[in-house]
């Protein structure tokens, strides 16, 4: 508790006149009022709670992104003390404050990247705990405010290179376009290169990334001194062959992942005259694994070369990046009911493309 003493008047004049030539002792505050007030007896240690001083804090602009090295914000506040000494310095991360109004009433810093984070580590939302305090004429220290202040938690980084592959599975190397299955993306990454946070992007607006976070980031790992990686799983959205791309800092990596539709027939319709045949083209951005045949009763289905079709999958050659299926159809005894003739094509992921044909007795 501060317990103020009287002077006389004239004693009052003499000392004011000394404070002026002179600088203020340690706990002298008779620039304020006429009373001596005497340092508190009580020396803490302090909290925002218990401090006998009161002000504000507010950042000039509030950062769009963590700052990193060579970066900085301009702090400015209040403060207050209640017990009415005078207030000899504020500091900010450690940083001393600029006085800009009587006993620090207003007061801006410039507050630097390399101090804030030596306060403290960041938290798990990347961010610092500032704390503001004040030292007052009796060279006690007042904690006054708190702020958070995002920051780059990976200054010292450096990625000299960067890789990206992809794996598929059964090393087929394409996936389908319907997502039942992925492709395996492995980041690899030279220097110092621990914790960097590597960008994943797609052409194909329907994919989607899993293993990264909101941003489709993901962060390497160390292997050794030299290198880190990550991997991260790709599901396409849509056939086609689509560029998927890694970026961090300056480095830029890009592989091709071919995504295949389900198989389609040409063509996929047509009325069959027993007796004709029919010489489809399956289509497929993968491999092609069956094909089967419908059981039909007033008509017999054949491969080109003459051996009956069932049920039981269907032979077919490989032309280029397509494959041929030929079959010839004739009538069973007497055949005089039109029927359906469905052939069904499965690739190596089971997506299954269809062609449905008319079977129609002989004129």
């Amino acid at each position: 508790m501060v317990t103020p003493t009287k002077r006389a008047p004239g004693l009052l004049l003499a000392v004011l006149a000394l404070a002026a030539l002179a600088p203020a002792p340690a706990c002298d505050s008779e620039d304020f009022r006429g009373d001596e007030l005497q340092c508190p007896s009580d020396n803490g240690p302090f909290t925002v709670a218990t401090s006998r001083v009161r002000g504000t804090v507010a950042l000039d602009a509030v950062p769009e992104k963590p700052i990193g090295p060579g970066e900085s914000v301009i702090v400015r506040g209040t403060a207050n003390h209640l017990d009415g000494l005078a207030i000899r310095e504020v500091r900010v991360a450690g940083v001393a404050a600029e006085l800009v109004a009587f006993n620090f009433s207003d007061w801006s810093v410039t507050l630097p990247y390399e101090a804030v984070v030596l306060v403290a580590p960041a938290n798990a939302q990347g961010q610092v705990e500032v704390e503001v305090v004040a030292i007052d004429a009796c060279n006690e220290r007042y904690p006054f405010a708190t702020f958070a202040l995002p920051v780059d938690q990976t200054p010292q980084l450096r990625v000299d290179s960067l890789e990206l592959t992809a794996a598929f599975p059964g090393d087929r190397g394409f996936v389908p376009a319907d997502a039942s299955a992925a492709a395996t993306l492995t980041i690899v990454a030279t220097g110092r290169a621990a914790n960097a946070k590597v960008t994943l992007a797609t052409d194909d607006p329907e994919a989607v990334f899993q293993g990264v976070d909101a941003e489709n980031r993901v962060t390497l790992t160390a292997d050794d001194a030299d290198t880190a990686r990550a991997t991260a799983i790709f599901y396409a959205g849509s056939a086609g062959s689509h560029v998927i791309t890694a970026r961090v800092e300056d480095q830029l990596a890009s592989v091709v992942v071919r995504a295949a539709g389900a198989p389609v027939l040409a063509p996929d319709r047509a009325t069959l005259v027993a007796g004709s045949g029919l010489d489809a083209i399956v289509s497929t951005g993968g491999d092609l694994k069956s094909c089967q045949v419908t059981q039909t009763k007033g008509f017999s289905v054949t491969s080109a070369d003459g051996t009956p079709i069932t049920t039981a999958p269907t032979a077919f050659e490989r032309v280029d990046d397509q494959y041929r299926l030929a079959i010839a159809t004739s009538p069973v005894l007497d055949a005089n009911e039109t029927e359906e003739l469905t052939i069904l094509c499965l690739d190596a992921y089971g997506q299954i493309g269809a062609g449905r044909y008319t079977l129609t007795p002989p004129p």
